[in-house]
């Protein structure tokens, strides 16, 4: 991905936090919720089936802060931020097709359930969902 894709990801985004440890970026995350002005066929799909959600679009950590605990902390601000801003659902995929274990474990530990499957030129994802109860 270069700068300019970046920004078109970061134009479309309802959602973005970076987690630093002193002047190093440990992780971020992006996501955009039903309104983004993005073409991306995963997104497309959780559009066509859900009226309100927000798209995980991506999650990235530092692999030298791998198991400290900042993929639930950015999960956890998500959900919170998902349920003020009344979306129903946190949405995102991962490969299973090769498979990306860690990132199934991961997701099933934060209570994300396969909702669908999509096959793509060179892989096939879980799509996967996860209910906000609204207060």
């Amino acid at each position: 991905m270069n700068v300019n894709q970046l920004g078109t990801i970061l134009s479309c985004t309802c959602y973005a936090k970076t987690i630093k440890s002193g002047s190093a970026t440990a992780g971020f995350l992006i996501a955009m919720d039903q309104r983004a002005k993005y073409e991306n066929g995963n997104f497309d799909w959780f559009k066509n089936r859900y009226e309100r959600f927000c798209y995980v679009d991506r999650i990235v950590i530092d692999i030298r802060f791998a198991g400290k605990g900042l993929g639930p902390l950015f999960y956890e601000d998500l959900f919170a931020f998902a349920q003020v801003n009344d979306l129903n659902n946190i949405v995102c995929e991962y490969n299973i097709e090769p498979l990306n274990e860690p990132s199934m474990k991961f997701h099933q530990r934060m209570g994300f359930a396969e909702v669908g499957q999509r096959t793509l030129e060179s892989k096939t994802v879980s799509m996967q969902a996860r209910t906000i109860s609204q207060s």
